[in-house]
């Protein structure tokens, strides 16, 4: 070995080294990307947007019942559209003109080609 540069045996040190380092790194990687960990991962940070969100939202109701209660009457209105309608009997005019509207108008005259 003593012939071997001085400069060359430094090098191999290094060498071997930055090997065990980035094997290192490998085998950590290896363990941290599992589809396991990955999903933790996802989930935790899925958790903490929708804690946030939660908070924020909260917030903003606490000042402004009165237009969430107005929001949620014309919701409700909206989606129970059909059977008021058919209690305050208005439902067969609202159906009639449905049909008048979606029915094409036929020409009377000559078909054109």
């Amino acid at each position: 070995m003593s012939d071997l540069d001085p400069r060359f045996i430094e090098d191999r040190a290094l060498r071997n080294a930055a090997r065990s380092v980035i094997q290192a790194d490998i085998e950590h990687a290896r363990e941290s990307f599992t589809p396991g960990n990955i999903a933790a991962q996802v989930g935790s940070r899925i958790a903490e947007g929708a804690e946030e969100v939660a908070g924020i939202a909260k917030d903003r109701a606490d000042d402004n019942r009165g237009v969430i209660a107005i929001l949620l009457g014309a919701l409700f209105l909206f989606i129970a559209r059909r059977p008021i309608l058919e209690i305050l009997g208005l439902s067969e005019a609202e159906n009639e003109d449905e049909h008048d509207t979606d029915a094409p108008e036929e020409e009377s005259g000559a078909a054109i080609d």
